[in-house]
C-alpha cells in the first residue's frame, strides 16, 4: 500500500481551529409589510377574462363580453369618449382608465402594480415578506424570506439542494417551525473531477446538521438549514454560489470553500464585506491566516507552515538520496505557498541543479477536459525532460485530488520510453486523498500500464497532519455509514463534520433575542476550545 507519513497532530474527530474575539456587529434583516389583499371591481377572476356572469363583478358591475362594467348609473360629466358613464375614457366604469379593477394599471388583476400579482407594485413577482412561512404560502416550498425583505428561491443553477431541519418536508412544517430556521451554506466542488473525494465532505456537512437538529436546537427555538451548493469551476463559480447565499437568502455562516485560493477569493470578494462568517475544512495555504478579515475566516485543519516543513525534513531523510528532485505544483495559493515554504530547504539539500520546479493549471480553471488534457500533457512532456537526460528520480507532488491524473499520465509517459523505472512520488496532504486511486485505477483508461501496478505500490508517498482521534474517528464512522448507505467515510471528511459542528455549537451561544451573525458566531468561537485539555466529550456532557 502506499505509505502515508502523519507529520503534525491534533486531536477529536478531526482538528481544532484557530481561537479569536472580536466584537459582533449586528447584521439584521430588512423588513418590509407583505401586501396581499387585492383591490378591484372583479373577484375571483384572471385579467384575460374577468366574469362569464354578473355575479362574478362586485359593486353591483354586469358581465358584458366577459369584462365586468359599471350597472347603468351614467354620468353628467361624460366625454364624447366611449365609457360607461365614469368619466376616464375606458369600458369598465370603475374611474382609473384601466381594465376595470379599480387597481389604476393595465392589467386588470388589483394589484396596482405591472401585471404579476403578488400586491407589491413592483412587477416582478417576488412579494415583501417579513417571515418565510409568507413566502411558502404565496411563492413555493423553494422561497424563504430573504436578506432584503422580499422572497428568495433557494435554489440556483449552483445551489441545487436544500435540507430543511431533520430532513422534514417545509409543507409539512407550521409557520412557527418554517419562521425559526437559520440557513447556512456548504460550497464544495462536488461535480467531476472532484466528486468522488469531495462529495464525502458534503456529505459529512449534512450529517452535521442532522445530528444537531435530532439533538438539541439553538435559542429562541431555532434549527439549522443547509444550502448545499456545487461550485466546481473556481473561485468564479464560488463568488455566484456565495453572493446568492449571502446577499439574497442572508445566511450568516457558511462551510467551504475547501480549496485554499477559493477560500481566500470567496472570503475577500463576498463574505468578510458582508460580515459573514467562514470555515473551511481543508484550506491549509497561510494566506489564510493573514486575511484581513475581522476573524470571521477559520479553518479546522494546520496551517501549510507546518507541512512544509514537514515534507521537506521528509525529503532529506530518503535513503539512497535522490540524484534530482522534481517539483510539480499547482498554481494556486494552495501549491504555490507550499514551494515557497520549502524552496530554501530543498534548495540547500539537493542543489540548484538538481531542483526543478514546474507548475500546472488549476484544473477548475478549464471547461473544455480536452483543453485540460492537453495542458497536462505539455506538462507531464516538460517534467519528463526536467533534467535534460536522466529522469526524476524523486517527485514531489503539490496539489489536490489532480495529483491522481497527473502521476497516471506521467506513468503513462514513462511506458513511452519504455521504463520500468518509477519515480518515488512524494504526495502533499490535498492529494493524500487519491492515493489508494492513483494505483487501482491506473490501468482504468490505459490497460497497458497494468506493469506499473506493482512498482507504484511501493513509489506512492504521502504526508498529511493527523485529523483524527482513532476512538472518536470509529464513532463518527459508524454514523456516517448509516447514513450513507453504508459507504466509509474518508479521513478527511470528518473535517467537514467539525467545522461544522463547531459552527453550530458557536452559534448556540447567541442569546434567543439576539440574530445570529457571523461577528457574533467568530466572537463565540475561542469560549469553544479547551485549552487546558480537561473537557469531558459526550452527550452526557453537553
Amino acid at each position: 500500500m502506499p505509505v502515508l507519513n502523519k507529520t503534525t497532530s491534533s486531536s477529536s474527530a478531526s482538528s481544532s481551529t484557530r481561537a479569536f474575539t472580536v466584537t459582533p456587529r449586528l447584521m439584521g434583516l430588512v423588513a418590509a409589510s407583505m401586501l396581499s389583499a387585492l383591490a378591484g371591481a372583479c373577484t375571483g377572476i384572471l385579467p384575460f377574462s374577468q366574469c362569464n356572469q354578473d355575479a362574478d363583478c362586485s359593486n353591483d358591475g354586469v358581465c358584458q363580453d366577459n369584462i365586468c362594467v359599471a350597472g347603468e348609473t351614467g354620468d353628467e360629466n361624460a366625454s364624447s369618449e366611449t365609457e360607461t358613464g365614469d368619466g376616464d375614457g375606458d369600458t369598465s366604469g370603475d374611474g382609473d382608465g384601466d381594465s376595470g379593477d379599480g387597481d389604476g394599471d393595465t392589467s386588470g388583476d388589483g394589484d396596482g402594480d405591472s401585471g404579476d400579482g403578488d400586491g407589491d407594485g413592483d412587477g416582478d413577482g417576488d412579494g415583501d415578506c417579513t417571515v418565510t412561512s409568507q413566502c411558502q404560502s404565496s411563492q413555493g416550498t423553494d422561497f424563504v424570506c430573504g436578506k432584503s425583505g422580499t422572497c428568495v428561491n433557494l435554489l440556483t443553477t449552483e445551489c441545487q439542494r436544500v435540507r430543511w431541519p431533520g430532513n422534514a418536508d417545509p409543507n409539512d412544517l407550521d409557520a412557527a417551525a418554517l419562521d425559526s430556521v437559520v440557513w447556512i451554506a456548504s460550497l464544495m466542488p462536488t461535480s467531476p473531477p472532484f466528486d468522488v473525494l469531495v462529495q464525502p465532505l458534503e456529505n459529512s456537512v449534512q450529517l452535521a446538521a442532522d445530528d444537531w437538529n435530532n439533538t438539541v436546537e439553538l435559542q429562541g427555538n431555532r434549527t439549522i438549514g443547509m444550502i448545499f451548493c456545487d461550485v466546481t469551476g473556481g473561485s468564479a463559480v464560488a463568488e455566484v454560489a456565495a453572493t446568492h447565499v449571502v446577499e439574497e437568502i442572508g445566511v450568516p455562516a457558511m462551510v467551504g470553500p475547501i480549496f485554499s485560493q477559493t477560500t481566500i477569493d470567496v472570503a475577500e470578494n463576498v463574505a468578510i464585506p458582508a460580515d459573514v462568517f467562514v470555515i473551511s475544512p481543508t484550506g491549509t495555504s497561510k494566506e489564510i491566516t493573514t486575511l484581513d478579515d475581522n476573524d470571521l475566516v477559520w479553518r479546522t485543519i494546520p496551517s501549510d507552515i507546518y507541512q512544509a516543513n514537514a515534507m521537506a525534513d521528509r525529503a532529506a531523510e530518503w535513503l539512497p538520496a535522490p540524484a534530482n528532485v522534481l517539483v510539480l505544483y499547482k498554481d494556486d495559493a494552495y501549491g504555490s505557498g507550499l514551494l515557497t515554504d520549502m524552496f530554501s530547504k530543498l534548495d540547500a539539500q539537493f542543489g540548484s541543479s538538481n531542483f526543478v520546479s514546474i507548475a500546472y493549471p488549476d484544473p477548475a480553471s478549464f471547461t473544455n477536459p480536452a483543453d485540460l488534457q492537453a495542458a497536462y500533457g505539455a506538462v507531464i512532456a516538460n517534467a519528463l525532460g526536467a533534467f535534460g537526460g536522466p529522469l526524476p528520480e524523486s517527485v514531489i507532488m503539490l496539489g489536490t485530488s489532480e495529483t491522481k491524473d497527473l502521476i497516471q499520465g506521467y506513468v503513462g509517459g514513462l511506458a513511452t520510453i519504455p521504463t520500468l523505472s518509477v519515480p518515488r512520488f512524494f504526495l502533499s496532504h490535498g492529494g493524500v486523498p487519491s492515493m489508494e486511486l492513483i494505483v487501482d485505477t491506473i490501468t482504468d483508461l490505459n490497460p497497458g500500464l497494468a506493469a506499473y501496478k506493482a512498482p507504484l505500490i511501493g513509489a506512492v508517498e504521502g504526508n498529511a497532519p493527523v485529523i483524527q482521534d482513532p476512538d472518536n474517528f470509529a464513532a463518527y464512522n459508524i454514523r456516517y455509514r448509516i447514513a450513507f448507505n453504508n459507504q466509509d467515510a474518508i479521513t478527511a471528511s470528518s473535517l467537514s463534520y467539525d467545522a461544522s459542528l463547531v459552527t453550530f455549537f458557536a452559534m448556540s451561544t447567541i442569546a434567543a433575542e439576539d440574530p445570529i451573525t457571523g461577528p457574533a458566531i467568530a466572537a463565540a468561537m475561542g469560549d469553544l476550545q479547551d485549552t487546558g485539555g480537561t473537557a469531558e466529550i459526550g452527550r452526557a456532557h453537553v
